[in-house]
């Protein structure tokens, strides 16, 4: 999480896709990941991290920043295949929500991690973008359909990093899709829907980028 305000208000899994379920069988598999009070089955740094009305509810000053990404973490269990869905809306800087993540090994503290990111932002230029959090740079750009086949090493001198191979095809324009996400202090409903190597970001009901990693040395599942 970075910026000023971040607030969450709904967490649910949708269960796992990797076999035909009946309507039944999802609802069975349909978990809430937030109780509305509470940060019970979460692990974050509570300098930063708390339940305001309803919503989990992360925030940074000038008076207490953060060094660096700090994340709200589930801590109830592994996932497989899933939908995630969730409200959101932000004030200040950008933020996102992770997945199929790993600890950083740089000695990092426990709120700092890599993997898939869903990416939303005050100025609202990367909303819907699929961004991999010290884990290739950006996956898939918001109006993206994306196949990753591999990675290479940037060739910045100062700070060289590994980087998607992608090839890149158009899904619509990225200026239209943004029109569709509200401004603070508005709500938007974002959709992560994670199937094997495949991935899509909705917001609103609407697609904003697709991803299909085929980069088996560096994806996670």
């Amino acid at each position: 999480m970075r910026g000023n305000v971040i607030a969450v208000v709904v967490f649910v899994l949708l269960g796992l896709l990797q076999s035909p379920a009946s309507a039944q069988d999802l609802i069975q598999k349909t978990q809430s990941l937030f109780d509305g009070e509470t940060l019970h089955g979460w692990d974050a740094d509570p300098r930063f991290w708390s339940v305001e009305e309803g919503a989990i509810t992360g925030r940074t000053t000038a008076e207490k920043p953060t060094r660096g990404n700090t994340f709200c973490i589930w801590r109830g269990g592994e996932t497989s295949d899933f939908e995630l869905t969730f409200d959101f809306r932000i004030e200040g800087h950008n933020s996102g929500v992770q997945f199929r993540s790993f600890p950083l090994p740089d000695g990092a503290d426990r709120w700092r991690l890599g993997g898939y990111q869903a990416d939303f932002d005050a100025a609202n230029q990367w909303s819907g973008t699929l961004y991999g959090e010290k884990f290739r740079s950006v996956l898939a750009k918001r109006g993206e359909r994306t196949v990753i086949t591999g990675a290479t090493m940037s060739k910045s001198k100062k700070k060289p990093k590994l980087v998607a191979t992608r090839t890149i095809t158009a899904i619509a324009q990225a200026d239209q899709l943004a029109d569709g996400i509200r401004a603070y202090p508005a709500w938007n409903r974002y959709r992560i829907v994670a199937n094997g190597n495949k991935f899509e970001l909705y917001i609103n009901g609407k697609l904003m980028s697709q991803c299909t990693d085929n980069d088996e040395e560096n994806r996670r599942s």
